[in-house]
């Protein structure tokens, strides 16, 4: 069976709305505490000599460097509910990627490269 994934970009202005809703939404706790661990993971990564780059071009999170625009994680679409966790993927993206008109192609290019045969669909917070 090949692997299934979402793809969510978050902007900086979605945290919050995220944060809100974790209280009440099981899946919304999950994408906080994965956007947390994200966010946390660029900051420790910004003091060392392997700071996080961003998911489609090498733009460094790291001064005087500006910091991610937006997250993007990867989760997968049918979780294991079995399992404590769900397992998910972070990683910040620059304003530059993220307003590219391509953007999602780059981002399903990333995915099958490092998941040969993934299917993935993109989710958005809802307006």
């Amino acid at each position: 069976m090949n692997s299934a994934f979402e793809f969510w970009v978050f902007a900086l202005d979605d945290l919050a709305n995220i944060a809100l809703h974790a209280r009440t939404d099981d899946e919304a706790a999950e994408i906080a505490h994965a956007l947390r661990s994200t966010f946390n993971e660029v900051i420790r990564k910004a003091k060392s000599e392997h700071p996080a780059v961003c998911l489609c071009c090498d733009h460094v999170f790291a001064p005087p460097n500006a910091p991610p625009f937006a997250f993007g994680l990867v989760l997968e679409m049918f979780p294991d509910r079995t399992k404590e966790d769900r397992q998910a993927v972070g990683t910040g993206i620059c304003r530059r990627c993220l307003d590219r008109p391509d953007f999602m192609d780059l981002v399903k290019q990333s995915l099958q490269e490092a998941y040969p045969g993934v299917t993935m669909r993109e989710m958005r917070l809802d307006s």
